[in-house]
C-alpha cells in the first residue's frame, strides 16, 4: 500500500467532500476535520478552498487523460483507437458528472473551475488524437491535409457533445453513441 503524503490526503479528502456537499458548502474547516489534520497544515500547502479546488481539478484532469491514453493505446486499428477514444471520454464525463452530482444548474458553479487546465487539456487531447490520425496516415487508411486542424476539431466537437449527453439520463448508449459519431466522421453522410 503506497504512503499517502499529506497533500494527497488533503485533496482525496476535499475530492470527497466536494462530490458529497458542493463547491460552495465545502469549508477549509471542514476538509481539516474529515482528513484528520489541522487547518495550519492546509495553508501550509495551500492558500484556501480555491486553491484546493484547483489542485484537485488538476488531479481528476490528469486521471481523465491517462484513462484516454490508456483506451487509446489499447487498441491497434485507427478506427478502434478512435472509437475507444470517444467511449473513454463519455465514460470518464459520465462518471465525473455522477460522482460530483452536476446538473445542468450546477455546471455553472464547475465551469470556471475547470477553465483553469483548459488549454493544457484541450492541446494534450489535441495530441492523443493527432497521434492516432498520423497513424492512420502512415497506414494509408486516412488522407488528411491539415492534422492539426483535423485533431482540433475532432476534439473540440467531443467535447461539445459529451456533456449534454452525460446529462441527458443516457437515454443513448455510449457505445452506440460512439459508434455513430465514428461512423458519421469516417463516412460521411452523403449518400452514395
Amino acid at each position: 500500500m503506497r504512503f499517502m503524503s499529506k497533500e494527497d490526503v488533503i485533496l482525496k479528502t476535499a475530492r470527497g467532500l466536494f462530490a458529497h456537499f458542493g463547491l460552495k458548502k465545502v469549508t477549509t474547516d471542514e476538509i481539516a476535520k474529515e482528513a484528520h489534520i489541522s487547518k495550519a497544515t492546509i495553508y501550509k500547502y495551500y492558500q484556501n478552498k480555491t486553491d484546493i479546488l484547483k489542485h484537485v481539478v488538476d488531479m481528476e484532469a490528469r486521471e481523465f487523460l491517462t484513462a484516454l491514453k490508456t483506451a487509446v493505446e489499447g487498441e491497434t486499428t485507427v478506427i478502434g483507437k478512435l472509437r475507444a477514444y470517444i467511449l473513454a471520454r463519455l465514460t470518464k464525463v459520465r462518471d465525473l458528472v455522477k460522482y460530483y452530482g452536476v446538473t445542468k444548474e450546477s455546471w455553472e458553479t464547475f465551469q470556471p473551475h475547470l477553465e483553469i487546465l483548459a488549454e493544457w487539456f484541450l492541446q494534450e487531447e489535441k495530441n492523443i488524437v493527432k497521434r492516432v490520425l498520423q497513424q492512420g496516415i502512415r497506414e494509408g487508411e486516412l488522407e488528411l491535409g491539415r492534422v492539426d486542424l483535423c485533431a482540433h476539431l475532432m476534439v473540440v466537437t467531443f467535447q461539445s457533445v459529451e456533456l449534454p449527453w452525460a446529462l441527458d439520463a443516457h437515454r443513448i448508449a455510449a457505445s452506440d453513441y460512439a459508434n455513430m459519431i465514428i461512423d458519421m466522421m469516417y463516412n460521411g453522410i452523403r449518400k452514395r
